[in-house]
């Protein structure tokens, strides 16, 4: 008797320790798992990295500060100096950018991570570029007068859109003592109830009633109020749901020398992209992005797929011409997406030679075309051929439907998620070789085509008006638009499982069999010991 309950008690302990490490190797694995979710940047490419401690800031430098024709509020300054001071001495890259510079394509979100607006407001012949940087993903933080641009661009809010807002959306109100009202990552060095004390003056508030009578009130955050009128917003934080950059009004710099408030906005408002797109405007595309593009014979035509990446965490800008040369590597490794569209200027044999060094060192390109046979698109396809005359795609310069109708997938793609058709109308189709392979087919035609390069991918469209904002709602064109420029935007990485519920729940079963076929087979062979004892 004594020697069974001995056997008991040794296969008890054995099953339990082979359990126990059972178990703890799914606890590790999923350990090692998140720990790994939360330090590998997955599908995010080397060039989009932003360090929190090397934010790169310009701010706005104009002397001239009489009143523009938008504004008509009080008075403006230039007064940025201590703001300057405070960030160079927190270890910031911190640059000032004048009105010609920002009119010569100065400010990129490539180069710049955030704008500072010091009492001071955009000239007329930069509003638009200063409004596509925030529009392309970069920050904007504004101080005291700054407000009334922000309403004037429809930034805060969309729908002060060409009116400064001033009397509707904000004054200015005479205040000293401030209040925090929101605990949140820019005042995470403060509690609310916290209070301070700024000059006593007539500074630039935001109505906060009135401000939230917006579409996206629900993105706006009310960071500090007068502490006698709450509904005086002095602090009043954007983070953008639909379109745009992160942004914040203050309502002035004066009191921000030595304060925390000031660093923790600037980390607050740093983007931490997935990656860095950049449309061609230097060849003069057929359709380009916003309506106030010149360089292209129609405008406006991209809005919607520009905002639905930034919501997504792109950043976006738009390649000017520059003397220096329209396509460098040193512009080019700036992004990781290019994309093209029909292009009415040729493309050199240096552009083409940039582009595929670029792509080398992992740059994807997105190519939107047309119909070969269309002779207004005659020269664009064969430009767009040849930047391709290295790969295995190319546009088939006879091919031209006009109908409207539903694409069909071709096999599986990564592409494919959440998507069953897209819509398209006029179309030409596409010629593959090589590695490259048809996406989206139709009565015989390729109409969409991808390969894959080395770490580079190319998507090439036979049609560029499925993207276009009023075709891109139809079918899963907004849904595959997306998918294939995380596709496009995304590298390989180490492989990692990461067990879910029911990987836990076979792992447990499986190791719990082994544990029970342990004890069976040890108390067998046991008892056969203890039996020629």
């Amino acid at each position: 008797m004594k020697k069974n309950k001995t056997l008991y008690i040794f296969s008890l302990v054995l099953f339990l320790l082979v359990g126990s490490i059972g178990i703890s190797l799914i606890i590790g694995i999923n350990f090692e798992s998140t720990n790994n979710i939360t330090n590998i940047n997955f599908n995010r490419p080397i060039t989009s990295q932003v360090d929190p401690d090397n934010v790169k800031i310009a701010i706005y430098d104009e002397s001239n500060v009489s009143h523009p024709s938008y504004f008509s509020g009080g008075v403006l300054t230039n007064n940025f100096t201590e703001v300057e001071n405070t960030l160079i001495n927190a270890g910031f890259q911190v640059s000032r950018l004048t009105t010609q510079q920002i009119y010569n394509h100065g400010l990129n979100t490539s180069d710049f991570d955030i704008l500072i607006m010091v009492d001071n407001i955009p000239r007329e012949k930069i509003v638009n570029y200063v409004k596509e940087f925030w529009l392309g993903g970069g920050s904007i933080l504004s101080f005291d007068s700054g407000i009334s641009f922000l309403c004037y661009a429809g930034i805060l809010p969309p729908e002060s859109e060409g009116n400064d807002g001033y009397n509707v959306y904000w004054k200015y109100v005479y205040s000293k003592t401030q209040n925090i009202t929101l605990k949140n990552p820019i005042t995470k060095s403060h509690d609310v109830g916290d209070t301070f004390n700024v000059y006593y003056a007539d500074w630039a508030t935001y109505n906060w009633t009135t401000l939230q009578s917006s579409s996206i009130a629900s993105d706006f955050y009310k960071i500090a109020t007068n502490l006698n009128y709450p509904n005086n917003a002095s602090i009043v934080a954007l983070e953008p749901s639909i379109r745009g950059g992160k942004t914040i009004q203050i309502l002035t710099s004066y009191y921000f020398k030595e304060n925390t408030l000031l660093i923790d906005a600037i980390i607050w408002l740093a983007p931490r992209p997935k990656a860095r797109i950049v449309y061609d405007l230097s060849h003069h595309p057929r359709l380009s992005v916003d309506p106030w593009d010149d360089l292209t014979q129609f405008p406006g035509y991209y809005e919607t797929i520009r905002d639905d990446l930034v919501s997504r965490d792109y950043l976006f800008d738009k390649l000017y011409p520059m003397a220096i040369g329209n396509f460098t590597l040193k512009r080019l490794q700036k992004y990781d997406l290019l994309i093209i569209v029909s292009p009415d200027y040729n493309y050199s044999d240096s552009d083409i030679q940039v582009i595929n060094d670029w792509m080398d060192s992992r740059g994807s390109l997105l190519i939107l075309g047309e119909s070969g046979s269309l002779s207004s698109f005659k020269s664009p396809v064969k430009q767009l051929n040849k930047l391709l005359s290295n790969f295995s795609l190319q546009i088939n310069l006879t091919t031209l439907k006009i109908d409207t109708i539903s694409a069909n997938k071709w096999k599986n793609h990564q592409t494919f998620e959440f998507c069953t058709h897209i819509k398209m109308q006029t179309r030409g189709g596409i010629n593959i070789s090589g590695s490259a392979y048809p996406l989206w087919k139709y009565d015989g035609d390729i109409l969409i085509a991808a390969q894959e390069y080395k770490d580079s991918k190319i998507i090439l469209s036979a049609d560029m008006n499925w993207m276009t904002d009023s075709q891109i709602t139809n079918d899963d064109n907004e849904q595959f638009a997306i998918n294939i420029v995380n596709w496009l935007t995304s590298y390989k990485t180490e492989t990692l499982i990461v067990p879910g519920y029911n990987t836990f729940l076979i792992l447990f079963s499986l190791i719990s069999f082994i544990g029970v076929l342990s004890l069976f087979l040890v108390k067998k062979k046991l008892r056969l010991i203890v039996r020629k004892i």
